[in-house]
């Protein structure tokens, strides 16, 4: 049977729509359908293999305005000697 009078439009406890600020914040973290362009960090260390090597710049390129290719050119590696600190 459909509620009559005072709580004609009113909906149940379980059912109650979102409070303004709420609603919006709920909008604003679905998906979107355009999003923006993620960078990336590329680093090369001093042991990194030509292949490796060739496949970070390939890398590189394809991502090629939100990239960026670092490269070691330090010979000291903290974590396997601690005479050359």
């Amino acid at each position: 049977m459909a509620p009559t009078g005072k709580n004609a439009g009113k909906r149940g406890p379980t059912e109650k729509q979102p409070k303004a600020k709420v609603a919006r914040y709920l909008k604003s973290q679905e998906a979107q359908i355009n999003e923006g362009v993620k960078s990336s960090l590329l680093l090369k260390g001093t042991r990194c293999s030509e292949i490796m090597g060739n496949v970070l710049k390939d890398l590189r390129a394809m991502k090629a305005p939100a990239a960026k290719l670092l490269t070691k050119k330090n010979e000291i590696n903290l974590f396997d000697d601690s005479q050359s600190i």
